[in-house]
């Protein structure tokens, strides 16, 4: 994400995201064998929470969303 560190797919469940600047806008971008699959821009401020997962699943896309009790992310 951003500018940061690549960060391994945990490909059967979500991706917690956290420790990120809340006021700040991300970027979220899907690689694949070096190339770039999709990326997005997010805030936190378009979400209710700042407790947010990413999925892929590889078919559908990316999606982020607030976290839920049964959210399997890691």
């Amino acid at each position: 994400m951003d500018r940061g560190s690549f960060v391994p797919w945990p490909h059967k469940q979500g991706r917690k995201i956290g420790d990120l600047d809340i006021n700040a806008r991300h970027l979220v971008t899907v690689m694949s064998d070096g190339k770039r699959l999709f990326s997005f821009w997010f805030k936190f401020s378009e979400y209710k929470s700042g407790d947010l997962c990413l999925s892929f699943d590889g078919y559908e896309g990316a999606q982020l969303q607030e976290r839920e009790p049964w959210c399997k992310c890691k």
